[in-house]
């Protein structure tokens, strides 16, 4: 008796990010069905600049990353979830208001 061979379908992950930034750190939430802990690098990117932040098991899906400073006020962003061996990656872009 052999085992199958198929792939395994990657989850799709949900990206969500807080429409408030407050003292330029910014908390992103990464969701996946039937994946109780996601974990991977997440980026931010407004403009040209990129800042990324890390994903671990004890973190349940939730990241808070510093953003670059000297931005104020509302930003266009875009956050990105780089995926992993379980999930696919994902992208959001909104507007988030930093503040100091």
């Amino acid at each position: 008796m052999t085992a199958p061979t198929g792939k395994v379908a990657k989850a799709n992950a949900q990206v969500s990010i807080a429409k408030k930034a407050k003292k330029g750190k910014a908390q992103v939430t990464v969701k996946a069905a039937g994946i109780k802990t996601v974990t991977g690098v997440v980026a931010i990117t407004i403009g040209k600049k990129t800042v990324t932040g890390k994903l671990t098991a004890k973190s349940k899906g939730k990241v808070t990353i510093a953003l670059p400073k000297k931005l104020q006020g509302s930003k266009k962003v875009t956050v990105t979830f780089r995926g992993n061996a379980q999930v696919n990656k994902a992208t959001k872009t909104t507007k988030v208001k930093i503040t100091k």
